[in-house]
This record gives C-alpha cells, structure tokens and sequence, in this order.
C-alpha cells in the first residue's frame, strides 16, 4: 500500500508540473523571499554576473560549492526519482513513466537553477564585502539559498513531512510552505525593531502571495479589464486575498478548509471545494472520468471536463506524462469558448 500511495503521488506532482507555465513563472517570487537574507543590491550584482555568464557562474559555483552542485543536479523535487522496480528490466511503458519522471520537472528546474545562482552569487558577495572569505563565505551562501529557496533533502524535512506514506498524500507540495512558514517565523523573532518587521512582512510573505497570485490571474484572463477601477479592486481583492490563502497554505492539511471558506466568497467555482490535496483530487478525477467520458460522448456531459477527467486518469494509472496535454486540450474540448487563444492553451482556461 506504501508503494502504490508513494506512486499516485509523485505521478499527481507530474501532472500537475509538467510544462506548467504559471508555476514556472511564480518561482521567481524566491527573488523577493531572498531579499531577506541577501541585501537587494548583491541580489542585483548576482544576476547581472549569473546574465553575463551562464556556464562560467554556474561552473564556478560548483566549484566551490559541493551542496549547490548536489542541488542543481537534483533540483526541482528530485527529479531523478523512479522507483525501484522500475529500473529492473522496464518495459516500454515504464520507459516513457521513467522519461516523464526525469523530464517532467524541465522548466522549474531551469527557473529554480537560476534563482539558486543568483541567490548564491549575491550572498557570496555579500559575505566577502563583509569581511567572511573562503569556505566561511561558501557557507554563508549556501545557507541563504536553502533557507529562501527552500531544501528538498531529506535531513531538511520537518517531521510532519516524515509521515507514513498515506498520510503524506494529503500534504503534497506541503514542504515548500512550510519552509517559507519556519523562514518567515525565525525571520520575524530575529527583528531588530518595527521597520525589520514590516520588511520581513512585504518582501518574505505580502509580496510572493500577491504577485504569485496576479500572476496566475493574468495567465488566466481575470485581470483582462477596460475598466481602471474594476481592474484595481480585483488588485486590491487580490492583494487581500492572496495573503489568507498564503498563510493558510502553511498550515497542513486544516489549511485546505479555511481556503475552502475563503473560497465561497470569490467568484470562481474551483476554489469552493475542501480538497484533501491534489493528490486526492486526482484520484476523484480518475473515478469520475469514466461516467464524464461517457456523458460527453452521448452528448449530456461537459467535453472538457472529459478530457481533463480522462487525462488525469491516465496518469494517474499508468504514469505516462499526459500532464502537458490537459490544459491545452481541455480549452479545444471547451465548447463555451469564444475562439483557440494562446492564454487557453497555456492554462487550460
């Protein structure tokens, strides 16, 4: 059962990951996490170095750090993992599962190299300009990367996250808020006053809630407005908004159903539910998808939601990666779409 549970889950993360354009882009919200532990200016030496030379920082970056090099070839939720009897004489199927496993995760992984760099290069500055040199500074770096971009090493779980195998399906994608939770609360008992406190407030929780939020909003088409004032009060909402539902992420599992309650009083439908995980509605998807296949065929059911239901199914029970191909086929199966858009085809919306 252990390892049937510990499957569903890693093949819900691929779904949910794979080519998946928002997520990649709210990944750079770490930038303003990072601000908290590396002054902004070193942040913005860091990059203009790591813009200059991509290879030559990131292989003198390994070259000093043996954790970053670990991590960057690991990055991005391990996506080196397959289980075990997978790489024993696969078969075809296991072959692609083994592809999607390695692969599924391309674009984070890029996203997520390049925050690390930045981040290290500007918090090595930082250390050096500070009087730390050598393996101290190494450290000093290291530290300012795992402690902002978060750790996915074992050693650097908390205990929750060390549950059993069914527990931890309610608690996907858990560990990076609760890493974002412990940073935030050491961050806030280490203020030297209100003006550290309010900083630790807007660049480590107010700031990625808010623009990780307009993002996905835009990609989706909400914030598509004429109206000036319409458009600010959804900013407004969204900047209010955005936090609770921040917060709440932090909070395993009970956090589901205060998002739930937020939920009813916004104006999507997909946010009303208490979903368990996304693990769990991915197996609701795979249950459901055979009645929403056969409704669409006879001509009762929903087409889109068809295709997402018989997609996710599919991944779910055989590993493949169908995962790049449920946003843009859900939005040609819509059949309340006005036209194919690019934005559609990116979000499945």
């Amino acid at each position: 059962m252990a390892r049937i549970a510990n499957r569903v889950r890693n093949r819900t993360g691929l779904l949910l990951m794979s080519a998946n354009v928002v997520n990649t882009l709210q990944q750079f919200t770490g930038l303003s996490v990072a601000a908290l532990r590396v002054p902004p200016r070193y942040l913005a030496a860091g990059l203009m170095e790591y813009l200059r030379s991509p290879a030559k920082s990131a292989a003198a970056i390994n070259g000093l750090s043996e954790w970053m090099l670990h991590r960057s070839d690991n990055s991005a939720h391990d996506v080196d993992r397959t289980i075990e009897d997978m790489l024993t004489n696969p078969n075809a199927l296991q072959k692609v599962e083994q592809l999607g496993t390695r692969y599924g995760y391309v674009l984070q992984q890029a996203a997520q190299n390049f925050l690390d760099r930045v981040v290290w290069i500007g918090a090595y500055k930082d250390a050096e300009a500070n009087g730390v040199k050598g393996s101290n500074a190494v450290r000093q770096a290291d530290s300012a990367v795992r402690m902002t971009q978060s750790s996915f090493a074992p050693e650097d779980a908390s205990k929750v996250e060390h549950a059993g195998a069914f527990t931890r399906l309610f608690l996907q994608f858990a560990s990076y808020f609760n890493a974002q939770g412990n940073l935030l609360a050491t961050e806030a008992q280490n203020a030297s006053g209100p003006a550290r406190l309010a900083l630790v407030y807007l660049l480590g929780f107010a700031v990625p809630a808010f623009v990780a939020d307009v993002i996905a909003k835009g990609m989706r088409g909400d914030l598509d407005d004429d109206d000036g004032d319409e458009l600010a009060g959804k900013l407004l909402e969204s900047f209010f908004m955005s936090q609770a539902r921040y917060a709440l992420a932090m909070v395993p599992v009970a956090g589901q159903a205060g998002n739930a309650a937020i939920g009813q009083w916004t104006p999507e439908r997909f946010d009303d539910r208490i979903g368990a995980s996304p693990t769990y509605s991915a197996i609701e998807a795979t249950v459901r998808a055979p009645r929403s296949i056969y409704r669409a065929i006879e001509g009762e059911g929903n087409p889109k939601a068809a295709v997402r239901d018989g997609l996710t199914a599919v991944g779910v029970l055989t590993g493949l990666p169908t995962g790049p191909l449920v946003r843009p086929l859900g939005h040609l199966a819509d059949d309340e779409r006005d036209d194919v858009t690019l934005q559609g085809l990116v979000t499945g919306r």
